[in-house]
């Protein structure tokens, strides 16, 4: 249990067996202390529950106010540090009632909603709609997720392969930790699309590697991600994985097909392009000299329908690199158990890219 925790139950289990006792009621004399009056001018709800905690003697736990609020001591914590402050009224509503702040100190109008968190009511959905809600994530730890696998993706081009494989399979199964907790519907969904990009990631790296039986076990996870949020992106790159897998393995008919799936995918995204480069590879190879230059220049549009790149991300594509690769001149980049050299068209760089 959490060390400010001195209840006899987890915060978990403490929603479990049932609301507390609703907070007493308090004399006006309580809500016009200095620290209460500030905070509750701040109209931010979260400074005004750290108010309340410090005003009592002894000063009240996280975990207990949690009770009264139908929440759990992390997510207390987090509304109390948040420089965010909530507007959802319902929920404001509802918090107002189970500490009983009186309304002439509210920044909002009191609505007929029920007087305590936790009760049954008439509606028999209203205690779905609260759980979808229920979390123990919070979007900050979503979002730290994002930046750090962004960060890894990058790193593919040059950091040490074992380093970075070990470094995206720890966070992973951070991930796995998180998704077998209490996370809203909208954490649930980013928290896999964040994992089907670090599946992306660690195929690339084992099929480096040269271990290509779990390189296309990471593929095929990815792409059920992609499948399961309906994250067009992350499927078109799987497919860009499985034209890679073929063009190297020298199954240049199978290319084709997969290249026209991953585009049907994610047709106006970046990894469109890298789709139209692996597809004029594999027909070169089969010597199609007009298939060739019929799929560079649909390439070529996309490049120009493509906007640039944002500050602080490196260019992914490049128009006078398609132009090379019509003439002949742009080697191939030689993806494989050899690492080395910037690499600037793999599906793992580019998994950062694809949220553009």
């Amino acid at each position: 249990m959490a060390s400010d925790n001195s209840g006899r139950f987890c915060a978990s289990c403490a929603r479990r067996v049932g609301p507390a006792s609703p907070a007493e009621e308090k004399p006006d004399e309580f809500w016009r202390r200095p620290a209460l009056r500030e905070a509750l001018r701040s109209k931010h709800i979260g400074y005004v529950i750290n108010a309340y905690r410090l005003e009592h003697r002894p000063v009240l736990t996280q975990a207990a106010v949690g009770r009264w609020l139908g929440l759990g001591q992390p997510q207390v914590s987090r509304l109390e540090s948040s420089r965010t402050p909530v507007h959802d009224l319902n929920k404001l509503e509802a918090w107002a009632r189970a500490l009983r702040i009186p309304q002439p100190y509210l920044w909002f109008q009191l609505g007929k909603v029920s007087a305590q968190v936790g009760v049954d009511s008439d509606a028999p959905w209203d205690e779905l709609v609260r759980g979808l809600n229920r979390s123990d994530v919070g979007l900050r730890t979503v979002e730290q997720l994002q930046v750090f696998t962004e960060e890894l993706c990058c790193e593919y081009a040059w950091r040490d392969a074992g380093e970075l494989k070990a470094e995206a399979r720890r966070c992973l199964q951070g991930i796995s930790t998180l998704l077998s907790g209490s996370c809203s519907l909208v954490e649930h969904r980013e928290l896999l699309v964040t994992a089907g990009w670090l599946m992306l990631l660690t195929g690339c790296i084992e099929y480096d590697m040269g271990n290509y039986r779990q390189a296309e076990l990471d593929r095929s996870s990815a792409f059920r991600v992609g499948e399961e949020t309906g994250h067009g992106e992350i499927i078109a790159w799987a497919f860009e994985m499985s034209a890679w897998f073929a063009l190297t393995q020298g199954r240049l008919n199978a290319v084709g097909p997969a290249c026209e799936a991953g585009t049907a995918a994610a047709p106006n995204s970046s990894v469109a392009v890298q789709l139209s480069a692996q597809a004029a590879k594999a027909a070169a190879r089969m010597g199609r000299r007009e298939s060739v230059t019929k799929i560079l220049d649909q390439g070529y549009r996309l490049l120009g329908q493509r906007a640039p790149d944002t500050a602080g991300q490196p260019l992914r594509h490049r128009p006078d690199q398609v132009g090379l690769l019509r003439d002949g001149l742009l080697p191939d980049r030689g993806r494989g158990p050899a690492r080395g050299g910037t690499r600037p068209g793999s599906p793992a760089n580019l998994a950062a890219a694809g949220r553009l």
